[in-house]
């Protein structure tokens, strides 16, 4: 498979990957493209297996960099990013990763979504004249935050910008997105509209059932679908759990079943006696996309998963956010809120006839929703 341009496709979730297939399908169709699974998702190793012999992308690598991401300290985090100022060193950690070859490809273009050391390492290692860097979405909530106030972030641009006079956030010429009209991140010089997905593509869906094994998703009989956050897993404690617990009780723990969120490896809920989905390795996105659910509640404090699917494809079910409820329980959390899930909730809701998804601000009127 060659085209005119060699690109490099960076994915770090489950819904990343589905954006990454929109995009080649749209944007590089003829074209050479590599893509990247990271580790970070469960289920990703296998994804790739099945992805390679699909043929839809030029290559398909596999790394294991969870461990190097989540666990390695702030000190050899800054020391790798001093050193990947030498091609040299970039391309020795690349060859770590098992990805050596993409470190002799000199990519026209690379793209990601999360800024992180492997992501300046792949820069850095490609890093030519030239050579074009863009970011795309990882769902709408995610339009508008701003990559430089996280730690690793801050600290990699002032390396950069002694080392080479351009910080990395700084570096993206282009932000691929859904819903363009939405973007108001001063750091997108241009902005690119991606195309929904169709029921009707049936060349896509196909693709994606088969990159996800999709089976027939079992609600085993439930009322409710809880999809959980990783907040507490990212240093964003909320307690979950308890939340999960008083809803249980106005709803009923035998109707609710609990969809962990992928980058959660903890049994926490299975040990609380809660019916948890075996389908964690598979985005709810192509689930709705493939199923009919006219009689199922979504519930979840924030995940972007409720209004990025009905978005897609609206049309049935009801999903509720429960977000008031953890209301000044963390500062990030309540400023995420803020910035990136109210305004867009309230943009969707007044963009159809009816609510694209309710907001519950007690669990009183979480109840009272559900019997709508």
């Amino acid at each position: 498979m060659s085209g005119t341009f060699s690109l490099s496709i960076y994915i770090n979730t489950l819904y990343q990957l589905i954006i990454a297939v929109l995009l080649k399908e749209q944007y590089h169709k003829d074209d050479s493209v590599d893509i990247i699974l990271s580790s970070v998702s469960s289920g990703m190793r296998d994804i790739a297996e099945r992805l390679k012999l699909s043929g839809f992308f030029s290559n398909v690598y596999y790394v294991n960099d969870y461990e190097y991401l989540y666990k390695q300290s702030t000190l050899l985090d800054i020391r790798d990013v001093l050193l990947f100022n030498s091609k040299k060193y970039a391309k020795k950690k690349l060859m770590q990763f098992g990805v050596g070859e993409s470190a002799e490809k000199q990519y026209d273009q690379i793209w990601f979504f999360n800024y992180n050391p492997f992501v300046y390492c792949l820069i850095e290692c490609n890093y030519h004249e030239g050579m074009q860097i863009n970011r795309y979405e990882e769902g709408v909530f995610a339009y508008n935050h701003d990559p430089r106030l996280a730690k690793r972030v801050i600290y990699a641009d002032k390396i950069r910008k002694v080392l080479k006079g351009k910080p990395y956030s700084e570096m993206a010429d282009n932000f691929y997105c859904i819903f363009p009209e939405l973007v108001r991140n001063p750091l997108y010089r241009n902005v690119h509209k991606i195309n929904n997905i169709s029921r009707n593509d049936k060349k896509i869906i196909d693709l994606l059932k088969n990159a996800f094994n999709v089976r027939k998703f079992d609600t085993q009989g439930k009322k409710y679908i809880y999809f959980t956050t990783a907040s507490d897993i990212d240093n964003q404690p909320i307690e979950e759990d308890e939340i999960v617990d008083a809803i249980a009780e106005r709803l009923g723990k035998e109707n609710i079943l609990i969809k962990v969120h992928p980058r959660d490896k903890r049994d926490i809920y299975q040990k609380k006696g809660y019916t948890v989905s075996n389908a964690n390795d598979i985005p709810w996105e192509i689930i709705w996309i493939t199923h009919q659910f006219e009689n199922i509640t979504l519930l979840s404090l924030i995940s972007g998963s409720l209004i990025n699917c009905k978005a897609l494809v609206n049309g049935h079910g009801k999903a509720i956010y429960l977000y008031p409820l953890v209301y000044g329980r963390n500062k990030d959390i309540d400023e995420f809120c803020d910035i990136s899930v109210i305004p867009l909730i309230n943009y969707f809701n007044t963009k159809y006839d009816e609510p694209l998804v309710y907001v519950a601000n007690s669990f009183d009127q979480l109840e009272e929703i559900c019997k709508l």
